[in-house]
């Protein structure tokens, strides 16, 4: 099998491989920090978690998944002690997801390991042509209408 020209990756391409390869540095420095367990695709379930306390049905709605499928992620997620299940105030038949303080804490972990990544991005390639890069990936981002779902935090796994 031939080796792949760097140069004729498109602009999906390499922003997917880059993707890729930056969540890889982020998710060993958290593992590193002794958070365990988590997996990249659970972070789309995570991100509903920072932004409220929905329930299983709102994330596989905005998810556009089953809520069997978002069962099974955040029963692992659960066991890990990184979400709990509670009691709607309104409505206690209901269940709502929330972060546990260790789920912040890992979701902190995170944060600070996405700061690392790019502060290495930083000293390799320098400043202005990190945020270059950033600022080309957001346009492109708004130019195919994926904005909307990062800011209401509805990103979604691609099918």
């Amino acid at each position: 099998m031939a080796d792949v020209e760097l140069e004729a990756l498109d602009l999906g391409y390499a922003a997917l491989f880059l993707g890729y390869a930056y969540a890889e540095a982020v998710m060993a420095r958290v593992e590193e920090q002794g958070y365990q367990g988590v997996r990249f695709a659970q972070g789309f379930l995570i991100q509903h978690l920072v932004g409220g306390e929905p329930t299983v049905g709102e994330v596989a709605e905005a998810q556009g998944v089953s809520p069997q499928a978002v069962s099974q992620a955040l029963d692992e997620l659960v066991a890990l002690g990184y979400v709990e299940r509670r009691v709607d105030a309104e409505d206690a038949r209901r269940r709502r997801l929330a972060l546990t303080p260790l789920g912040w804490e890992m979701v902190e972990a995170t944060r600070e390991a996405r700061r690392s990544v790019e502060a290495s991005l930083v000293r390799r390639i320098g400043r202005r042509r990190t945020d270059e890069a950033a600022a080309t990936l957001r346009d492109a981002l708004g130019a195919l209408g994926g904005v909307e779902a990062v800011r209401t935090r509805r990103v979604r796994p691609p099918r």
